[in-house]
């Protein structure tokens, strides 16, 4: 547990300097977790050494490149995406993935995604969003944690997540939420609004995980790497990140 704090400290520390300065810094963290995420999710699948996967990263480059000029485009990608990851959350462990479907994924689940992180900070408001951003996965994480390994008792997904509880998810959302509240105080944002995102945040935040979980279940692994000591690989700690970052982005281009 100790070293899980200390290196979530520093990596909540890092992201957050990152997402502060903006620009080529936060391009370079993004593409790092992206192209780290991919390695790590096609590796749980055994296509890593698949000559079919060295285009993927150049193509998940070059999206984040001129992802300014593709709003449209990943939106649509987001919702879809995001849209098929739930229902496959809702169905499990009936639909199962091919490797070769993997390799599409890593792209559009992973890479296409990531992206989302960059261009929250892009908004006129991108502090605001990317403070949204890290509130929503880190806090909903966090607390949900916490808060269901104290009073968790009731276990909707035994097998796709068998500690994550009812009464965490709910804790957690909760907390992110309350703390997204004084945010928006802080910043002088509109409180209704504010709540509303944090709530849809936090769900889609716990089925990111959800989702990440499945595949490493079907694939029969206990974590996507051991790069974060206490966390597991990029794709264990950045999975409810994923989702956060889409949400946000579909949400405020489409409403604002």
């Amino acid at each position: 547990m100790k070293q899980r704090i200390i290196s979530g400290v520093i990596l909540a520390a890092i992201m957050l300097t990152a997402l502060f300065c903006g620009g080529f810094p936060l391009w370079f963290m993004v593409a790092v977790i992206a192209c780290f995420s991919m390695f790590e999710l096609y590796r749980a699948a055994g296509v890593q050494n698949d000559k079919r996967t060295w285009i993927c990263y150049p193509i998940v480059i070059a999206i984040l490149l001129f992802c300014k000029k593709l709003t449209v485009p990943i939106v649509i990608i987001d919702i879809l995406v995001i849209t098929f990851m739930t229902v496959y959350v809702a169905v499990y462990p009936r639909i199962k993935f091919s490797p070769s479907f993997i390799i599409i994924l890593g792209v559009f689940y992973v890479g296409v995604l990531a992206v989302n992180i960059f261009l929250n900070r892009c908004f006129e408001d991108g502090i605001y969003y990317s403070l949204v951003y890290l509130i929503g996965c880190c806090g909903t994480d966090v607390f949900a944690y916490f808060i269901g390994s104290r009073f968790g008792k009731h276990h909707p997904f035994p097998v796709l997540s068998p500690k994550k509880s009812v009464e965490g998810c709910i804790g957690g959302a909760a907390v992110s939420t309350a703390l997204g509240i004084v945010l928006a105080l802080i910043m002088k944002k509109p409180v209704s609004a504010a709540i509303l995102l944090h709530i849809v945040v936090a769900v889609f935040s716990e089925i990111g995980d959800l989702a990440a979980s499945g595949i490493k279940r079907q694939f029969g692994i206990k974590d996507y790497g051991n790069v974060i000591p206490g966390h597991g690989g990029f794709l264990d700690r950045f999975d409810s990140s994923l989702f956060a970052g889409g949400v946000i982005f579909v949400c405020v281009t489409l409403l604002y």
